[in-house]
């Protein structure tokens, strides 16, 4: 029995032994790889909103202080980190990404793996942000004198400002405000122009002030940095006949 005992011990040993040394080889090999970055998001790098966040996926798990000491911004940006398994994501803080900037970003080689594995090379990327929203034209044109009174009222954006999908929404935003106010319908022509049709015309011998307030936003989030206001006048009354006709002779008189 004595034997047997032994011998089972000996087996139980030589197993342990051989799965200690298949666990170090393999734990070696893979300490040996160095780590990938298998993804980023966001994949497109343009018009990007200012509250983007900034993603960056790994293969392996990683040593989170040093990816996030080799993660840089520059222009430089405060943000905050957060993990989800081998993920890492940055999110700046306060008002986010400046408008209309390109920013670079570089994460190095002293990001490591869990098991101390540095990066071969650094990853670096760029990305824009979306910028300002602008009114590019606009009819009746600035000053105009003598705008008729039926006139159709057009505004048009340097970018897309609704969907292409969405055309027939009734959500959809109405930009214009006039001053005095006219009683009329307004549409979107297509995503960055849009129509005012005065119902029933608009008053004679008028200035209208008209306006489009700041804060209207594109597509990609590109904003309307401050109001958009131009006026115009309509037409005045004007004589097109009289009765008798000027210089008539031998009128008849109803007296």
């Amino acid at each position: 029995m004595r034997n047997w005992g032994l011998l089972v011990g000996i087996i139980v040993l030589a197993v342990a032994i051989v799965g200690g040394c298949l666990l170090a080889y393999r734990t070696q090999g893979y300490q040996l790889e160095a780590p990938r970055v298998v993804g980023r998001a966001p994949v497109e790098m343009l018009d990007l909103p200012p509250e983007t966040e900034l993603s960056v996926t790994f293969d392996r798990p990683m040593d989170k202080d040093s990816v996030e000491r080799a993660f840089t911004i520059y222009p430089s940006v405060a943000g905050s980190f957060s993990w989800d398994d081998n993920t890492m994501t940055f999110v700046p803080t306060g008002d986010g990404f400046s408008r209309q900037t390109t920013y670079e970003v570089r994460l190095g080689t002293e990001a490591r793996s869990f098991l101390f594995r540095n990066l071969e090379e650094p990853i670096t990327f760029s990305f824009t942000t979306a910028g300002y929203l602008e009114v590019v034209n606009v009819q009746p044109a600035p000053d105009t004198e003598e705008t008729t009174m039926d006139s159709t009222i057009i505004v048009q954006f340097s970018r897309p400002v609704v969907p292409l999908t969405a055309m027939d929404d009734e959500d959809l935003p109405q930009p214009l405000t006039l001053s005095p106010q006219v009683e009329g319908s307004g549409k979107w022509l297509n995503t960055s122009i849009y129509v005012f049709q005065p119902h029933e015309g608009m008053a004679p011998s008028t200035k209208y002030e008209a306006y489009v307030k700041a804060g209207l936003m594109d597509v990609t989030g590109a904003i309307l940095a401050k109001d958009y206001s131009w006026s115009f006048v309509t037409e005045s009354p004007l004589v097109v006949s009289t009765t008798p006709e000027d210089e008539s002779v031998y009128v008849l008189s109803l007296i």
